[in-house]
């Protein structure tokens, strides 16, 4: 996968109203087994390989970094910011427009 066919499905995933991914509490999550829902990096990380244990402590987990399957050109670096972007623009004020125009800047499309 490309870093634009990476962007073109957090593109997606926005506009079907999959982001931010949190669960009922809305705590960020890779990937929210009742929704289908997965966040920037969770997109990354097949689901045959996915394991709750990747939940805590975030990106910094060994196997969420040795799970994820890097878009080229795209770093582990890129996918920390992107993931914080995804975080920060919040669950209560999401705004997809807000992310993308930051997804784009980080993915450098």
């Amino acid at each position: 996968m490309t870093a634009m066919e990476y962007y073109r499905l957090l593109e997606n995933k926005c506009e079907a109203g999959l982001f931010p991914a949190a669960d009922g509490f809305g705590v960020c999550c890779y990937r929210v087994k009742d929704t289908g829902a997965a966040c920037v990096i969770g997109l990354l990380i097949s689901a045959d390989v996915y394991n709750i244990a990747m939940e805590d402590p975030g990106v910094e987990n060994p196997l969420v970094r040795n799970a994820v399957t890097f878009p080229e050109g795209v770093t582990m670096r890129d996918l920390v910011r992107l993931q914080r972007a995804h975080d920060k623009t919040g669950r209560l004020d999401w705004s997809n427009t807000k992310f993308l125009k930051e997804a784009k800047k980080i993915l450098k499309v």
